[in-house]
């Protein structure tokens, strides 16, 4: 059955004079219309898969906050940014193969690079530095560790 040419009750037009199979009928009133939050889409990259899962149970317990990918190195966070897009990743600093420091080499040369968060449980300033220098956004000490976050 082909749709009515003429826009129903409650509806409007949005492009006037288009051929009805290119109308898109919007409800008049916009409050009657929900749209999806916007997704923040993150992918977390530690070697430890109860740390992984930690970070992204209090990633994913926010709203507006979408894991896309978990990776175990720095080569696994590459293959997976090849394939799907973020707009942030959270990485530890010590990893087997390619590390965090690495890793954050490589994204920060990627056109329209994801934002990088580095979570560790170094205790060393100089690890901090390193990361912060390398445009981290920002570094967090696991817990168990003596200090806490550093812009």
């Amino acid at each position: 059955m082909e749709r009515p040419s003429t826009p129903g009750p409650g509806t409007a037009d949005e492009w006037t004079g288009a051929p009805s199979f290119m109308r898109r009928r919007l409800p008049l009133d916009p409050m009657t219309t929900t749209r999806p939050e916007p997704k923040y889409r993150v992918i977390v990259v530690d070697d430890s898969v109860i740390d992984r899962e930690v970070v992204v149970g209090v990633l994913t317990s926010q709203p507006g906050v979408e894991v896309v990918a978990m990776a175990r190195n720095g080569y696994d966070a590459l293959e997976k940014l090849a394939k799907v897009r973020a707009d942030a990743l959270v990485i530890d600093l010590s990893m087997p193969a390619m590390g965090g420091v690495e890793l954050l080499r490589r994204v920060r040369e990627m056109e329209a690079a994801p934002s990088v968060l580095v979570v560790s449980a170094s205790d060393s300033d100089d690890d901090v530095r390193r990361m912060l220098t390398n445009d981290a956004a920002g570094f967090i000490r696991k817990p168990g560790t003596t200090a806490s976050v550093t812009p």
